[in-house]
């Protein structure tokens, strides 16, 4: 059985190793300098060791791309308050976790570091309209940041 997960194609000019490109699936892989050895496989069509390796490079960068992370706060029930939308692929980007940190910080500043969570309470009967109970439940954010890890699964 074939894996369908793969789908490789290549494209270049056979005297010039630097011209090929490789798709999987009609999206074009990015080829760095560290794997420059898969080009001229594909070139001299040594498909015994230019097949893996292109596998490699497609699981490296489906992991990459998969994982991200944010900056949030810790609440005093334990839990963390960060935002979906606010998020970097680099851990160690400086200078974009900052900028989300000063953006949450200025947000939970006009809330007074207070989360507010909507709980409506009540009964539902069915074939009757009711008006369920609406309350808030109000938790504290303490101002100690952390970084959160994210995995999305698309």
């Amino acid at each position: 059985m074939k894996d369908k997960r793969y789908n490789f194609e290549y494209r270049g000019y056979k005297y010039a190793p630097e011209t090929v490109e490789l798709f999987n699936h009609g999206k074009k892989i990015n080829i760095d300098k560290n794997n420059s050895m898969l080009k001229e496989w594909l070139v001299c069509h040594n498909l015994d060791k230019a097949i893996p390796e292109a596998k490699r490079i497609v699981r490296k960068q489906q992991k990459r791309d998969n994982i991200v992370y944010t900056i949030g706060f810790k609440m005093n029930n334990g839990s963390i308050a960060f935002s979906r939308v606010l998020f970097t692929n680099d851990r160690f980007d400086l200078n974009e976790l900052m900028s989300i940190y000063n953006r949450l910080k200025e947000q939970f500043n006009k809330d007074n570091w207070e989360y507010k969570t909507k709980i409506e309470v009540g009964d539902i009967i069915p074939g009757q309209k009711t008006k369920p109970k609406i309350k808030y439940s109000i938790e504290k954010i303490t101002k100690q940041p952390v970084i959160v890890k994210l995995r999305y699964n698309y």
